[in-house]
């Protein structure tokens, strides 16, 4: 989890959100001596972090951290989600501003509230300018070649070309050997072998390296010659690593049941002070977001109940936890009686049978939000692989390879596939996001949790639901 987090790309990206702190701070600081005989420490302090957190969440959710996307709007000039996400923040921090009026005084309120404003943007659009015009093309797109047979080179390209966050001028992709051999346990090393990757590790100009080494493809000649690399900055990845690090989901195409077992992670999953601290969380936050929302959720009664015939909540049984069943409860987003005539069968876009209040609670998730009751009740938890049908789960299981080792921990109201992939209503979908819920599996910990708590934010504003 740590090298996913502290991934050489991520560490480009914290240079952004380091550079929008510091103009969150600097405007803060450049207007607190007109503050400063009005307002406490510990009120200045809070707003400070209030202030820095959602300025950041907003440029998150608008794309401003992603790297590819920041590329385009250098070459393009097209800065209308720039505008977009700066207007949102002038707005949000003339919100902050106004409620702490009382404590600044309502005499020089306004005036610090423009001043601040001010400040803050153009801090902000410089910052932003320097970044588009001078930083992005010092940093240098990173060069990669892989070593490892066909289809995983294969498979690798595909799933590199399709990550945002991956920022590659070119992805040199070589196949040392045949696929076909990289099954057979190796047993001596081909010395013409250790000769071709020498000859090519010379002759590649390469920023990272990353080889296959797994049954039996690489002996310890060759994998010793990908060792003896200049310490000049080149990287030296295992396959499974790198895939890990850039992607955040385990190869399941690429693994199989030997590796699994080889992975401690999935044999103690959840440790006791972790699994205190999960459940702890969940009764707090879950019974804090039930009374906090209760006004919200009479709203989405009254539009569910004026939108279609029906009951407004819709449960059903699901799987949780060690393939137990539990009630799982949800506002009604299909029309009543939607699988009386078919069955049950998976949702697509643009579904007939779901309802338009219906399309709007799914895209923003609010649909779920009688499941903090699960929650609270201790069905489920705050993050964690999504409940599902039975049924479900049997066919995907006899498709998807090692699939019930995802019921090895309670089901999430949120979860860590939900917030990197989009829908998934086919088998081929369902085993993408069964890679996620692997890496969610095998790296447990508050801070994923909390990392995909924040993406949950991104995924619910920028109505990227089902």
């Amino acid at each position: 989890m740590k090298s996913y987090i502290c991934d050489l790309i991520r560490r480009k990206q914290y240079i952004v959100a380091a550079g929008d702190a510091i103009a969150v701070f600097g405007s803060l600081l450049l207007s607190a001596p007109l503050t400063s005989g009005h307002m406490s420490l510990i009120v200045y302090i809070v707003v400070t972090l209030v202030t820095v957190f959602c300025q950041l969440t907003i440029f998150y959710v608008y794309d401003l951290y992603d790297l590819y996307y920041l590329y385009k709007i250098a070459k393009s000039n097209n800065v209308k989600q720039c505008i977009a996400a700066i207007s949102l923040v002038m707005l949000c921090n003339a919100c902050v501003l106004i409620g702490i009026s009382d404590y600044i005084g309502n005499s020089i309120g306004i005036f610090i509230l423009c001043l601040y404003i001010v400040i803050n943007v153009m801090l902000i659009i410089a910052w932003r300018y320097v970044l588009s015009k001078y930083l992005l093309k010092t940093w240098k797109r990173i060069r990669l070649t892989i070593i490892a047979p066909e289809g995983i080179v294969q498979s690798l390209s595909t799933d590199l070309s399709n990550i945002s966050l991956i920022s590659l001028s070119t992805c040199i992709l070589s196949s040392m050997d045949d696929s076909s051999k990289a099954n057979e346990p190796h047993q001596n090393a081909d010395p013409g072998k250790v000769n071709r990757i020498a000859d090519f590790l010379k002759k590649r100009d390469f920023d990272m390296l990353a080889f296959y080494s797994a049954n039996g493809f690489l002996g310890n000649s060759e994998i010793e010659e990908i060792l003896r690399l200049p310490p000049d900055g080149k990287q030296v990845y295992d396959v499974f690593n790198l895939y890990e690090d850039l992607t955040g989901k385990v190869p399941l195409r690429m693994v199989d049941g030997q590796w699994l077992l080889k992975r401690s992670e999935f044999q103690n999953t959840v440790t006791k002070t972790y699994g205190t601290i999960k459940r702890l969380l969940d009764i707090v936050v879950s019974a804090l977001m039930l009374a906090f929302l209760a006004p919200l959720m009479v709203l989405i009664v009254v539009a569910v109940k004026g939108g279609s015939r029906g009951p407004v909540f819709f449960a059903q049984e699901r799987l949780g936890q060690n393939f137990k069943t539990f009630r799982c409860y949800k506002f009604r987003t299909m029309i009543d009686g939607a699988e009386d005539k078919c069955g049950p069968i998976w949702a697509c876009r643009n579904d007939p049978r779901v309802t338009t209040v219906g399309r709007f609670l799914r895209k923003t998730r609010l649909d779920e939000l009688p499941q903090l009751w699960n929650v609270l009740k201790g069905d489920m938890t705050l993050v964690g692989p999504r409940p599902i049908r039975e049924s479900y789960a049997r066919e995907l299981e006899a498709d998807i390879p090692f699939y019930r080792l995802r019921f090895c921990v309670k089901p999430g109201l949120t979860g860590w596939a939900q917030v990197n992939h989009d829908y998934a209503g086919s088998i081929e979908g369902q085993l993408e996001k069964f890679q996620y819920e692997l890496f969610y599996i095998k790296n447990m910990s508050i801070v994923l949790d909390l990392l995909t708590l924040f993406k949950t934010i991104k995924t619910v504003m920028r109505q990227r639901g089902t």
